[in-house]
């Protein structure tokens, strides 16, 4: 059973994506994934990961992007039969044609307040499809895997403020995405994958760091290490190849 509002592709027209969003019901955030390049690590993800983010986005969360799925579900169709009545056949077929390379352009004075070109990639999100008052979240240009992380951080944060009153909703989604401590918190876990794929494949070379580390802290007596303990440290990284 796929979930009640599910992720969807963007229209050419604004206007008609617009409509489109409005004819989707009881929507807590409302957000759009920002990207002009087609072949960057962020569209990549996009397309690779349409099933997880379709079912990611839950119930209350409708999420605009820019590019096409690899393969479209069944129930994905279904979906938005039902819910686009006799405007499915059109806009199913823009969705198979589609590819928005540079579209995102035209999104920018949808919001408010108007975004600059130099921030995008980015996600934009908001809570009232009228006023759009938005919410913007840089993103980094870091590899697929990683930025499906963030991804998953950003949309358990959407989640938490989707139970606020609407009135606070927009002020918990910035400070639980855009606040330093958000972005430190998000930065951290991405530095903190990138540190543990090094030692699963540099395992001797981390042990030579760190023990060069150890060693530097016993010699200067900040580390009280016995001398036989320092001798133990230079045979294993001599063994290692330092």
């Amino acid at each position: 059973m796929p979930p009640l509002v599910p992720l969807f592709e963007t229209l050419k027209e604004k206007k008609a994506t617009l409509k489109l969003i409005k004819q989707v019901p009881d929507v807590a955030v409302y957000g759009f994934l920002l990207s002009t390049d087609l072949d960057d690590s962020l569209a990549e993800m996009v397309k690779k990961r349409w099933s997880e983010l379709h079912h990611l986005t839950g119930e209350r969360f409708l999420l605009g992007v820019f590019q096409p799925p690899a393969k479209w579900e069944a129930s994905y169709r279904t979906y938005w039969r039902k819910h686009l009545g006799k405007d499915f056949d059109r806009i199913w077929r823009e969705w198979q044609e589609f590819a928005g390379g540079g579209v995102a352009y035209d999104y920018l004075d949808l919001f408010k307040p108007k975004l600059k070109p130099s921030q995008l990639p980015c996600l934009v999100l908001f809570t009232d499809p009228m006023e759009r008052k938005a919410v913007i979240r840089l993103l980094p240009k870091w590899d697929v895997e990683s930025l499906y992380q963030l991804f998953i951080y950003m949309v358990e944060a959407i989640d938490e403020c989707s139970d606020c009153p609407k009135e606070r909703r927009l002020e918990c989604l910035r400070k639980s995405l855009t606040s330093p401590s958000a972005r430190t918190i998000a930065y951290f876990g991405y530095f903190k994958r990138k540190a543990l794929d090094y030692l699963r494949k540099h395992p001797a070379k981390a042990f030579v760091t760190t023990a060069s580390l150890v060693a530097a802290l016993g010699t200067g007596s900040i580390l009280p290490l016995a001398p036989g303990a320092l001798e133990v440290l230079k045979a294993l990284k001599k063994a290692l190849g330092e």
